[in-house]
């Protein structure tokens, strides 16, 4: 284990910078363990809770003796070269040192590594570290963990989601405080009109006075500006100025609150679609539906054609509910 390590070390297959990142918003889960095993279980029990949407993908597995090694690294390359998935869970649940070694074999450690699929050790064990602990972008104590990291970042987004109404929510009230300062503002100036309306009707009373001595043309230009210092004293009316304020403010508010509803409708409308589509992607209801998926056994390689097997071979048939290992008795090619 040592010698392994130090050599697998010194070619750098454990350094930081080739540790790749979990997508923020994962889709398709790939998976690679036991199918009988309680890791599989654990996985689909917490990803189901909180974050119901996602789809995985098991590649089937022996965790454990002669072999299984070989499988595990089949698996790890089988998804990058025929399924891509966001992201990759291998590991199982808990047991020995022992039971655990293919977990330390150069063969896991190095399909690992070469993953373009960013891999999540789940090796059920916290007191030892195996080597293919070190090699993943990412190490959790046990598969449970290893599906909560995928899925906290769903809520990582309901947080964001949050956050952004909250924000959306003070800016609103921010606006409207401005506005309501700006009517305080012009409430204040209109609020001690009287020495205004007091120095009008002095000038009122003047002009009134120079009416009674003066005829003909001068009596007309007056009464004009008579008019003039009326109409005047309407526009300065306190009721009119707070009646075009108390509009502005309402057309205002009308505006905003458009603004609000229509954004939020939009968010809410385009989180409703990526859930849908990511709904309808799942391979569950595609089986659901009385499709099967063929691989063969005990390599676990999806059968795609024919020419993938012969007369007695033995293959495995996943269902909707559980699974067929089939001995194939004839093969047919159709054109």
């Amino acid at each position: 284990y040592e010698q392994l390590k130090k050599r697998l070390e010194e070619e750098g297959l454990f350094e930081p910078e080739h540790k790749k990142p979990i997508p923020f918003l994962t889709q398709r889960l790939g998976v690679v363990t036991s199918a009988t095993g309680a890791a599989i279980r654990d996985i689909i029990r917490v990803v189901r809770e909180r974050y119901s949407n996602l789809e995985i993908y098991l590649y089937p597995v022996r965790v454990q003796g002669e072999g299984a090694a070989e499988e595990i690294a089949a698996g790890i390359d089988t998804f990058n070269a025929e399924f891509p998935v966001d992201a990759l869970i291998v590991g199982r649940g808990g047991g020995s040192w022992e039971d655990l070694w293919a977990f330390n074999e150069e063969v896991v450690v190095r399909a690992i590594f070469r993953s373009q699929i960013p891999v999540i050790s789940a090796v059920g064990h916290e007191i030892d570290t195996t080597l293919a602990d070190l090699a993943a972008d990412v190490r959790a104590p046990t598969p449970s963990a290893a599906a909560e990291l995928v899925a906290q970042h769903k809520e990582a987004l309901e947080a964001y989601l949050t956050d952004l109404f909250q924000r959306l929510q003070g800016r609103v009230r921010h606006i409207l405080r401005l506005a309501g300062e700006r009517l305080s503002s012009r409430k204040q100036r209109l609020r001690h009109p009287a020495a205004r309306l007091a120095d009008l009707r002095l000038r009122l009373d003047e002009h009134i006075q120079r009416l009674e001595f003066a005829g003909g043309q001068r009596l007309q230009s007056e009464a004009q500006t008579f008019l003039r210092l009326r109409d005047h004293l309407l526009h300065l009316s306190p009721s009119r100025r707070v009646a075009e304020s108390r509009g502005f403010l309402d057309q205002y508010w009308r505006d905003l609150g458009l603004f609000t509803r229509q954004s939020l409708q939009r968010k809410r409308q385009s989180l409703e679609r990526s859930l849908t589509q990511l709904d309808g992607l799942s391979p569950l209801g595609i089986l659901a539906r009385g499709y099967s998926i063929t691989t063969t056994w005990p390599k676990g390689k999806v059968v795609r054609s024919v020419k993938q097997v012969k007369k007695g071979a033995t293959v495995r048939v996943r269902l909707h509910e559980g699974a067929l290992r089939c001995n194939v008795t004839e093969v047919e090619e159709t054109n």
